[in-house]
């Protein structure tokens, strides 16, 4: 997760968005439904103060930095 976490904040550093694919999401939330990680995602997102603009498990998530 630390590896996600850091992948964010360097696209952070150019720009005021981040977009995550599904398979990167996955391999951080395996193993449940996509209910269950959009909900995941989403507090993740909260938890280091960023939003969701988006999240589709086709497209992915969109982090939005406040």
């Amino acid at each position: 997760m630390q590896m996600l976490v850091q992948e964010i904040e360097s696209m952070f550093q150019s720009q005021r968005h981040c977009f995550v694919r599904p398979d990167d999401l996955k391999r951080v939330w395996p193993s449940m439904t996509e209910q269950q990680r959009e909900r995941l995602v989403s507090e993740f997102a909260r938890d280091h103060g960023w939003r969701i603009f988006t999240y589709s498990r086709v497209f992915g998530a969109m982090f939005i930095r406040d």
